[in-house]
């Protein structure tokens, strides 16, 4: 086969599937929801850190209660993204990134949760990053290929 017909046809899926008017909506919803979420974070991060007050509680580090605080604005971020995709849904829209975007947010999350909770720090990042690798390689169906590769 030519080169440059590989070429013309990368193009074309590449602009009849990347670069749609659909996925440049659901990417504009993902940035305007990590905005949404990086503005309401100062204000729930004080509203956590007054509950601990009235309950006796410090944020110390290597704790739950410090882990969680940290994890306010991805949380936030996730919980903005999964109600757009819970809306895109129920509207018939078209919500593959915004699945996937909150499909990867999640292992996210919990990775980043249960490696604070080792307490070798490289080990903590071996163990994130690995789990990272293979969460988001299953994600996006990619992790048999890779396995296969």
């Amino acid at each position: 086969m030519n080169p440059q017909h590989v070429i013309t046809a990368i193009e074309k899926w590449f602009s009849v599937y990347v670069l749609s008017w659909a996925n440049a909506q659901q990417l504009l919803i993902v940035v305007l929801t990590l905005f949404l979420a990086r503005l309401i974070t100062p204000r729930l991060r004080s509203l956590y850190e007054s509950f601990l007050q009235r309950r006796g509680g410090r944020l110390a580090p290597g704790t739950i209660v410090n882990i969680t605080y940290r994890l306010i604005l991805p949380l936030s971020w996730l919980l903005l993204l999964w109600l757009c995709d819970y809306a895109s849904r129920e509207l018939h829209r078209p919500n593959a990134l915004l699945r996937i975007s909150v499909s990867l947010l999640f292992a996210w999350v919990v990775i980043r949760f249960t490696a604070t909770l080792v307490r070798n720090p490289p080990l903590a990042k071996i163990i994130a990053f690995t789990a990272w690798t293979v969460a988001a390689l299953n994600i996006l169906n990619l992790l048999g290929p890779t396995m296969e590769l």
